[in-house]
């Protein structure tokens, strides 16, 4: 249950997206930056907070899970997955 002080996701802001579309063929390519999420990790529950993009500027509220409540929680998915494909 190894977790690090901060979240491993990032913020990720979108530039650009252009389409491709042939017969036979379809691509998208997506230009994107991503933002690392200042919130440190609880030591217990939830912590609830508002950061901003570092491209736009545009807030965002994010949620950050205590490393047990988040191997709960992936426990929890888990087994909805096995539940499930059973």
């Amino acid at each position: 249950m190894s977790v690090g002080d901060y979240p491993r996701v990032r913020l990720a802001h979108v530039h650009s997206e252009t389409s491709l579309e042939l017969v036979v063929f379809s691509s998208t390519t997506t230009r994107y930056s991503l933002h690392p999420l200042p919130v440190r990790r609880p030591a217990s529950g939830v912590v609830e907070d508002v950061v901003s993009c570092g491209s736009c500027g545009t807030t965002v509220k994010i949620r950050v899970f205590s490393p047990r409540l988040r191997w709960q929680l992936k426990l929890c998915w888990f087994s909805v997955f096995l539940i499930g494909a059973w």
